[in-house]
């Protein structure tokens, strides 16, 4: 306990301890923060309030969409990001807009040190246009270290910005156990967050907001989704009439999960049309039983836009609309 004190005594101050690593401990680092072009990550975000105004659930996404490199021949991945959570928001945009639905859409550099595994994002200033700030330390092999790091820019609330990290240990997503880092952002409030070996950033959590990762694709396709339901013992409840629910995650690219409820058995059909009213796909056209179904979509062929998903079971019709942006 005495080193940690005296660790954490001698980073406030602007010392910031080094650990020797061997190059296998540093390559097992870099998997906690996966940059490589197609990754991609879709993030819940839920507010707590007493107060039910105040309370919120907003979804974003952020994916790797290209490689880039500086006049000074530093290499940096480029993320986009769409509709990011407010509070959250990176060091530098390099540049930012709107997509044709209004929704917010910019662009961060973001690099991992192969060498040191520090991730760092390009955060120009007047005096320096190749500055950088160090957002994190996946050192691993040490149980607990400190690191002055600003994951995300919250300068204007002034204050030391220090993080403690404890890597000996491991967490369940999407319903595989893996190696996780935690750590605990201490500023003008403390902010816990967990990286995962092979996922990266998966959990944020303060006062009264937690952001959860609910949908990851890596580089070579292969993708997770938190599943939409979790079963209880309780009998699951019968509706009145058929439930069509909203699709989620919504906007979505290039999947998306689509909910329904079938009060009694029934032939169903389950379609996805254009606002031409062309059919793209029929992703149900048969007799289902009563109770909930999800069927997943995707719509990688398909080009960004609105779409209307329509189902038709028994003699009840009904549909919504859902936005694809790639």
């Amino acid at each position: 306990m005495k080193n940690i004190i005296l660790t954490f005594i001698v980073t406030l101050c602007g010392i910031s301890p080094s650990f020797a690593q061997t190059q296998d401990e540093t390559n097992e680092a870099l998997e906690f923060h996966p940059l490589d072009i197609g990754t991609y990550w879709v993030y819940r975000q839920r507010i707590f309030s007493d107060l039910p105004m105040f309370s919120d659930t907003t979804y974003y996404s952020i994916e790797v969409v290209a490689d880039t490199t500086l006049a000074n021949g530093t290499d940096y991945a480029v993320l986009r990001y769409f509709n990011y959570s407010p509070g959250f928001g990176p060091h530098h945009i390099t540049d930012m807009g709107e997509d044709e639905y209004g929704n917010d859409i910019f662009y961060v550099f973001e690099r991992v040190n192969p060498e040191t595994a520090e991730v760092l994002q390009w955060a120009p200033t007047e005096d320096d246009p190749f500055n950088e700030v160090l957002i994190d330390s996946l050192t691993i092999g040490i149980l607990e270290y400190y690191i002055t790091s600003e994951r995300w820019d919250w300068s204007v609330l002034g204050g030391i910005e220090t993080t403690f990290c404890y890597s000996n240990a491991t967490t369940v997503i999407f319903d595989q156990s893996v190696e996780k880092i935690w750590c605990r952002l201490i500023s003008f409030f403390d902010v816990d967050y967990i990286l995962a070996r092979g996922f990266g950033l998966v959990n944020v959590s303060g006062q009264g907001l937690e952001i959860d990762l609910i949908l990851f694709r890596d580089s070579d396709g292969n993708e997770y989704i938190d599943p939409l339901h979790v079963n209880t013992p309780k009998e699951p409840e019968i509706p009145m009439g058929v439930v069509l629910h909203a699709n989620y995650p919504n906007p979505f690219n290039p999947t998306t999960n689509i909910s329904y409820e079938l009060p009694e058995a029934a032939d169903v059909q389950l379609a996805i049309y254009d606002l031409t009213g062309r059919k793209v796909a029929e992703l149900q056209n048969g007799r289902q039983s009563a109770g909930l179904h999800t069927v997943a979509f995707d719509a990688s062929t398909l080009s960004s836009g609105v779409y209307i998903y329509r189902i038709q079971a028994g003699n009840e019709v009904l549909a919504r609309k859902m936005t694809l942006i790639k």
